[in-house]
C-alpha cells in the first residue's frame, strides 16, 4: 500500500468517525424518569402524578438527556383528532425535583387508571365512532360551534356521512368536538296504542280544520276526518319510531380536551 493511500485510508477513518460522533451527539438518549412510569409516560400516568399539566390533550412524554445539566421533555398532544408534537426543555434542579415529586406518590393502580380514562374520550376518538352502529340519530358539535342532527349513514378516510332532513352533510373528524348518540333504543311497546291513537286524533283535528274552513257538504266533512284518521294511522309508525328514539337515553362523547373540561366544570 502506498503513502498517498494510506494517508487516504487515515482521512475516510477520521471523517467517519467524526459524522459517527455528531450522529451520537445529535439523537439525545431517552431517560426514565421514574420506575414508576417508565420511559414512555401516557396520558393517565401523566394526570395521576401531576407532571405536566398545562398542555391540553396530552398523549404521552418522553424525557431525554441533553447533557448533564439539561433535559428535554418531547410531548405528544392531540388537537381536534390530529397528532402533534411539541418540546420543553428543563434544568438538572427542574428536572430533579419532577422526579421527586412522582417518586413520593404511590403507584398508579389500574382502577386509578380507569378512572382517568373515562375523561379521556379524545384519545380514542376513531374507535369512539367506528362504535357508534350506522343507522344511529346523532347530534354533533361542530367546530365553529354549529350543531347538526340527522343519520350517521357511514365514517370511511376519517369522514362522517350524516343524512339529515335536507342533506347530506359530510365532516371531517378533525372538526368534531362531540357527538352524542343513543347507544340503546328502549322497546316502548307499551306505549304503542297511546302514540297511534294521538296520531290519529291529530289526523282528524287537522282534517277539522279543513273542514272549518272550506265548510263542505256533509258528507264531504266525514270524508275528510276519515282521511285525516286514517292519514294519521299510517304516520303513527313514523312517529312511534322516533318516540322510541327520542326517549331512549342518550350517550355524549367529548372529542376535544375543551369540551371535557367544560363538562368538569
Amino acid at each position: 500500500m502506498t503513502m498517498k493511500s494510506s494517508h487516504v485510508l487515515i482521512r475516510i477513518s477520521l471523517a467517519m468517525a467524526i459524522l459517527l460522533g455528531w450522529s451520537t451527539a445529535a439523537e439525545p438518549e431517552v431517560v426514565e424518569l421514574s420506575r414508576k412510569v417508565g420511559f414512555l409516560i401516557d396520558a393517565e400516568e401523566n394526570i395521576y402524578f401531576k407532571i405536566i399539566q398545562d398542555v391540553k390533550g396530552l398523549e404521552s412524554v418522553q424525557f431525554y438527556e441533553i447533557n448533564k445539566n439539561k433535559y428535554m421533555a418531547r410531548i405528544a398532544y392531540v388537537e381536534f383528532s390530529n397528532l402533534k408534537s411539541s418540546k420543553r426543555y428543563y434544568s438538572l434542579k427542574e428536572f430533579s425535583t419532577i422526579q421527586m415529586h412522582v417518586n413520593l406518590k404511590p403507584m398508579i393502580t389500574e382502577e386509578d387508571r380507569l378512572g382517568i380514562r373515562e375523561n379521556l374520550t379524545f384519545l380514542r376518538t376513531t374507535e369512539t365512532i367506528l362504535n357508534i352502529p350506522s343507522g344511529q340519530f346523532v347530534t354533533v358539535k361542530h367546530r365553529n360551534g354549529g350543531r347538526i342532527q340527522g343519520t350517521l349513514t357511514s365514517f370511511e378516510d376519517n369522514q362522517l356521512e350524516i343524512q339529515t332532513p335536507i342533506s347530506i352533510e359530510t365532516i371531517p373528524l378533525w372538526n368534531l368536538k362531540q357527538i352524542t348518540y343513543r347507544e340503546d333504543i328502549k322497546d316502548r311497546s307499551s306505549w304503542k296504542p297511546t302514540v297511534y291513537t294521538l296520531s290519529a286524533l291529530t289526523g282528524i283535528f287537522l282534517a277539522e280544520g279543513w273542514n272549518v274552513q272550506t265548510r263542505p257538504e256533509i258528507d264531504y266533512a266525514w270524508h275528510y276526518r276519515f282521511l285525516g284518521a286514517t292519514l294519521g294511522v299510517l304516520a303513527g309508525a313514523e312517529a312511534f319510531q322516533a318516540f322510541s328514539v327520542l326517549t331512549s337515553p342518550t350517550t355524549d362523547f367529548k372529542l376535544t380536551p375543551d369540551e371535557m373540561d367544560k363538562l368538569k366544570n
